[in-house]
């Protein structure tokens, strides 16, 4: 009898065969018994996993035999380190052998213990030490996602927030992923200790992160340079700095890459247990960035900024790689030996599969894993674009974009982690991966389906606060979750059982494991950057965001058919079935294909129509109209920019005008976005002008810009009906008129020109594509660029921000511009918005000036279409300036890059008018005067001068107390303030247009059943003695008003009742009015 040394390892076979050709004999005759094929070795030939103990004779008989291996072996009761080490293996086989015991006295605890060590599935490794490696890589998969989420912010403040900025991180993180696995893992299958590697990549990674800053500053100049030299050529100067940039990235990114391949070589010593092995290391480092994505999102960079969460990123890696170093110096002996036997008993064990795959197999699936990383992340793009159209309130914000990018990751770690419990014992591992092909597609179906139809329905918490105005935060991000979940879950799921069946199917040698995973994972990531790039500047122009998803999901089909059609092993009838199944679901997706004018932007028919409508590589642009006002709107990814509303208007004209006006010697300005076109158009009425330029990023909001001439007045034009090639610019606006198709903050960083006057308009700051124009450096880049004695000008919302939002907004503003910051508010409309002006000098306002330029008919007859026409009336919009503010604005808490507070706090506020109104009170509570800043002013010695600025200042007052009370819905309060301006000032004209009531008429014509409307309308013309007007609306009321709607609840019968009581007394006081007459 030969025995077996306690300390000899390998594979089980090996550690405890008997005579090989006896084996040999014996194994062919057990397949014969079980009726299986004896194959040489395939790539990746599934196989039944049934694992033999032979004990030494004469009780050969006694044999022991674990069924389901693999299960046990991955996912053991006795945690992560057992599942890698086989643990739960190890203890079944003990068991086994003492039961053996029991009916064998003969058996000896020598031979307990040969067999219970011939079960153990990874060598040498204990399970606690395994353990800890699982914990170490879900760290590091965190850090990876906080670094790319970082460095995107950080890249913003070179490329700003362009697609440029973005495309170089996903670019240089996929490259660098892709370099480092295939390169690395070559060299991972010819190091002795790959673990200790392990720990010496991911210090050289936090290494790298950390000076990656200081490089990038270092890189200034050299942009600055290029910029001097290339700036006539746009293009060329961002593919440059594109280059350099990659470049510098790809040096951490390309170690990040290397570790996969690393810890596998480390882990995956049998060719049994490549898919599972594999498949886990992937889940755990996926689990690892979804935390990262998570918490990056939702808490480091908010509480500690960008600095020191990097900082926190980096001391991580440093902590993983110190950590690994030390386990790598207590190494198992003979592991070396382990790997080499369990390699060279490989094609043994894999007999009990069946039949060898051809050698093709191998490459269809690495190429077919490329097509399958590409499609996947062109999913990506049209996703995080389609999803902005299903959440009403977070939109685009930095909430909406991480929950989405959660959603994903989550569903490619469960994928991963679900199939790696069983990818080993798949008999046909190449039908499994084409299924999963073709659920892709199915997936990705149905995301259109929800996205395009259902998202907007699904709702399970009630976030929205009507009372107070604000948005409950919490229930918000639920909601964002759902909707996100619902849409495209199923598909990234279905993505993350890929990895490990292709790993499966592609490792064919575990003596080059390494190599074979990272080669694998480079196609995947070569195909992602490809994409990327094609999802966002070829499918969304050319098919449209429906379209385009639907194509990729029929892409998936298409891929799982082949795959499925071509598996050798599979019959030709089997094959045939499966060609029939994937044409059905091909022709379903094809006869249920959106038509490629189907929106995205959603509209109310009964209300609205869609006047334009583009999916552009960087924006998704629509014009709606109101049927009732004929006003129509922009949207710019479902948020509305700009339009021909007169509040909308007075916003334009206002950015253009005021400075204008103020300037003592204006010849240059700088605007920011484009939006309807309405301050570019106002720039251009002033012949002084000598240079107005215009930054907008998005080609796209140009096109809209001939749906829009009655705000921008054909300032631009098309020759071509469908508005390709470049625009043209009007008569008097050629030669002075130009538009930078470049971020502002990018393009103020590097350019050398000087303005006048600044100007920035841009949307509520809850959204990330504004955000960063409100933080200081964006503020000092506007002050660096203005001359000494020009304005910067910039609109902010009142509404949508606490209190300390707010103020931390003013703050930020203040510290820039400390000799002279004021705030203006337009109340010729019930604005939502104020003007913040400041200046390196003191304002000086000269009235007469003032009055010599509007006296031009082009600027008057502009500026009287919003009521703003008379230079009183202009500063009786003063606020406060800086002598009041100081107070106002103390403490320290600033709007930085490094700190973007704000970006954060404001989409967990309001989202009615109550914030608002708030706001506006606390600014109206420290109002001073205007005059200081008056020079050379004619009132100083002209009581008639003085006597009407003062009617007009407080005129204002009972305006905005009017519009207070009407944003709140008090129609006949709102009424009163409105009279009586009108009689402390009747030269203000814009109090007309007010009691016109002009937005509330648009209702009652559209919807003449709208009881409370009419009513509120009637009383409103009521009390300005309009009777004769009147009478139709209060009669009307009065009909409405007596019958009782069916179904109606006791409030809504105490409400009919009370519209009803009003309506009647109102028109009893038209019948006297007008009996007395």
């Amino acid at each position: 009898m030969r025995t077996v040394s306690q300390n000899q390892r390998g594979s089980p076979v090996r550690a405890a065969r008997l005579n090989p050709r006896k084996r040999r004999r014996r194994q062919g005759s057990r397949h014969r018994r079980h009726g299986s094929k004896v194959s040489g070795p395939d790539c990746g030939a599934a196989r039944p996993f049934r694992r033999t103990i032979r004990l030494p004779a004469p009780f050969a008989p006694s044999r022991l035999t674990f069924l389901g291996a693999a299960t046990d072996r991955v996912w053991g009761r006795e945690g992560i380190g057992s599942a890698i080490a086989g643990r739960s293996t190890r203890n079944f086989a003990a068991r086994t052998a003492q039961s053996h015991r029991r009916h064998s006295p003969r058996m000896t605890d020598s031979m307990i213990q040969t067999a219970t060590a011939a079960s153990t599935a990874t060598p040498g490794i204990r399970p606690s030490r395994l353990t800890l490696v699982a914990a170490l890589f879900f760290t590091t998969g965190g850090t990876g996602l906080i670094y790319e989420v970082v460095w995107t912010r950080q890249l913003i403040n070179i490329f700003g927030a362009t697609i440029y900025a973005v495309s170089t991180v996903l670019a240089a993180f996929m490259g660098g992923l892709a370099l480092g696995s295939w390169r690395f893992g070559r060299w991972a299958d010819t190091r002795r200790n790959p673990f200790r590697t392990y720990g010496v990549l991911e210090i050289a990674i936090g290494a790298a992160a950390f000076a990656l800053p200081w490089i990038l500053r270092a890189l200034d100049p050299l942009f600055q340079a290029m910029y001097d030299h290339l700036q006539a050529s746009f293009l060329l100067f961002s593919l440059i700095r594109f280059a350099l940039v990659f470049a510098v990235l790809l040096i951490p990114t390309t170690l990040m890459g290397a570790t996969l391949p690393m810890l596998t070589r480390y882990l995956a010593r049998e060719r049994r247990s490549i898919g599972a092995r594999v498949g886990l290391l992937y889940t755990l480092n996926t689990l690892g960035a979804v935390a990262g994505c998570f918490l990056a999102g939702f808490v480091l960079i908010e509480h500690l900024g960008i600095r020191a969460t990097t900082l926190l990123a980096v001391a991580l890696n440093v902590a993983v790689g110190t950590v690994a170093i030390a386990l790598s110096r207590d190494r198992p002996a003979g592991s070396e030996r382990a790997d080499e036997s369990g390699s060279k008993s490989e094609s043994e064990s894999e007999n009990e599969g069946g039949a060898p795959y051809p050698p093709w197999v191998p490459r269809a699936v690495l190429w077919s894993y490329a097509v399958s990383g590409a499609i996947a992340l062109a999913y990506q793009v049209l996703w995080s674009r389609a999803l902005v159209f299903a959440n009403d309130i977070m939109k685009n914000t930095t909430y909406a974009f991480t929950a989405m990018l959660t959603v994903f990751l989550v569903g490619l770690a469960l994928g991963s982690a679900m199939m790696a419990r069983f990818v080993d014992r798949e008999r046909d591992p190449l039908r499994l991966y084409g299924l999963i092909q073709v659920l892709i597609g199915l997936g990705g179906a149905l995301s259109l389906y929800v996205l395009l139809y259902r998202a907007g329905e699904l709702q399970i918490v009630d976030f929205l606060d009507w009372r107070q105005g604000r948005v409950h935060w919490i229930g918000a991000v639920v909601n964002v979750f759902y909707q996100t979940f619902a849409g495209i879950f199923a598909p990234t799921l279905m993505m993350g059982m890929a990895f490990p069946v292709a790993a499966r199917l592609y490792v064919g040698d575990v003596r080059r494991v390494g190599g074979q995973v990272g080669r694998l994972y480079a196609m995947n990531t070569v195909g992602a950057i490809a994409g990327s790039f094609l999802g966002g500047f070829v499918i969304i122009p050319a098919l449209g965001m429906g379209r385009g998803i639907l194509t990729l999901a029929l892409v998936n089909v298409a891929v799982g058919a082949a795959l499925l059609y071509l598996n050798p092993r599979a019959p030709l009838r089997t094959r045939r079935v499966w060609a029939v199944i994937a044409a059905g679901i091909a022709a379903v997706m094809l006869l249920r294909m959106p038509p490629a004018d189907r929106p995205f932007q959603s509209i109310d028919p009964n209300l609205e129509r869609l006047v334009f409508y583009e999916e552009g590589p960087l924006a998704t642009v629509s014009v709606i109209e109101g049927l009732g006002t004929r006003r129509r709107t922009i949207f710019v990814d479902n948020v509305g920019v700009a339009g021909t509303d007169p509040i909308l208007l007075t916003d334009q004209k206002s950015l253009a005008h005021y400075p204008v006006l103020f300037h003592p010697n204006p010849k240059s300005a700088l605007t920011v976005g484009f939006g309807s076109g309405g301050a570019s158009h106002s720039y251009c009425l002033y012949p002084f002008m000598e240079r107005i330029h215009c930054a907008e990023i998005a080609d796209t909001v140009l096109k809209a810009a001939p749906d829009l001439t009655s705000s921008n007045h054909g300032i631009i034009y098309y020759e071509t009906g469908d508005r390709s090639g470049p625009p043209i610019l009007r008569d008097d606006a050629r030669g002075r008129y130009a538009i930078k198709h470049d971020d502002v903050r990018s393009y103020l960083r590097f350019t050398r020109e000087r303005y006048d006057i600044i100007a920035t308009d841009c949307t509520d700051l809850k959204y990330k594509s504004s955000a960063n124009l409100y933080d200081r450096e964006y503020f000092q880049l506007c002050a660096d660029r203005v001359n000494d004695d020009g304005l910067v000008v910039v609109w902010m919302p009142l509404g949508g921000l606490s209190d300390e939002a707010f103020r931390v907004c003013l703050r930020t503003f203040y510290r820039v511009f400390p000799r002279h910051f004021s705030i203006w508010y337009m109340n010729n409309e019930p604005t939502h918005y104020i003007l913040l002006i400041g200046s390196k000098q003191p304002l000086r306002i000269d009235v007469g000036r003032m009055e010599q330029r509007l006296a031009d008919p082009r600027v008057r007859d502009d500026l009287a279409e919003i009521g703003l026409d008379d230079a009183y009336k202009i500063l009786s919009t003063f606020v406060v300036d800086e002598r009041n503010l100081g107070e106002f604005l103390k403490g320290d808490l600033l709007n930085t890059e490094d700190f973007p507070w704000l970006e954060f706090d404001a989409p967990r506020y309001g989202f009615g008018d109550q914030p608002l109104l708030d706001n506006l009170r606390r600014l109206w509570e420290i109002r001073n005067d205007v005059q200081p800043h008056l020079a050379a002013w004619e009132g100083r010695d002209d009581p008639a001068k003085a006597d009407l600025l003062d009617r007009y200042v407080r005129a204002a007052d009972a305006i905005v107390r009017g519009h207070h009370a009407y944003r709140k819905l008090e129609i006949e309060e709102a009424t009163r303030q409105y009279l009586r301006a009108r009689s402390l000032c009747p030269e203000d004209k814009s109090i007309d247009r007010l009691l016109q009531f002009a937005d509330l008429l648009a209702i009652v014509r559209n919807r003449p059943t709208s009881l409370w409307h009419v009513v509120k309308f009637g009383v409103a013309l009521q009390m300005q003695g309009r009777h004769d007007e009147a009478l139709d609306y209060l009669r009307r009321a009065v009909a409405l008003g007596a019958e009782a709607t069916p179904g109606e609840t006791s409030e809504q019968r105490d409400l009919r009742q009370s519209l009803l009581k009003q309506a009647t007394e109102s028109l009893a006081e038209c019948d006297r009015a007008l009996s007395t007459r």
